[in-house]
């Protein structure tokens, strides 16, 4: 069993340290055309665009942003969810990833991490109103440095990049 995530087989050689780096290695390998396309690119793909605006795959964007995944401990198979553990485990690394890198912005995928993410350190922010919709933010308050943080749908389901690039712009 590996030691960092608990998964046997899909860690053998502790694989699941580098997942998140090689997947998105990867990913900008697809868009320097030496890889070929894979469906779940696809997420990476929609991201970029809300980020952009614009309706064509960017390597740029990808240079300029950091992604990171919160749970600190790999899934066993697709579509399986953190447990609460997993949220209250993940708390440190993720607060000193903000400390190392001082973002000014936080993106989050989905609403059920951004409900599971810790509630220190800050105060709701503004609320981003789009035609009907309201989209809430929070404001992480460090060390010498404040990082707003919003909440998207996830990318890989139901993700509608131009709508999303307008709340991410405002």
């Amino acid at each position: 069993e590996c030691t960092n995530c608990g998964i046997a087989s899909a860690c053998a050689e502790n694989k699941c340290k580098e997942f998140t780096k090689n997947i998105v290695m990867y990913y900008l390998d697809y868009l320097n055309d030496n890889t070929e396309f894979e469906s779940w690119m696809n997420t990476f793909t929609k991201f970029g665009k809300a980020l952009t605006g614009k309706d064509e795959r960017s390597k740029d964007i990808w240079e300029s942003v950091i992604f990171y995944n919160y749970i600190q401990r790999a899934m066993n198979a697709a579509r399986t969810r953190p447990d609460s553990d997993d949220f209250k485990k993940s708390e440190n690394a993720f607060f000193d990833i903000l400390q190392e890198y001082k973002p000014n912005v936080i993106i989050c995928w989905g609403n059920r991490l951004f409900d599971n993410l810790p509630n220190t350190n800050g105060e709701y922010g503004k609320i981003i109103a789009i035609g009907e919709r309201k989209y809430y933010t929070w404001y992480y308050q460090l060390k010498g440095f404040k990082a707003s943080l919003l909440s998207i749908y996830h990318p890989s389901v139901g993700f509608n990049w131009e709508s999303w690039n307008k709340v991410i712009v405002e």
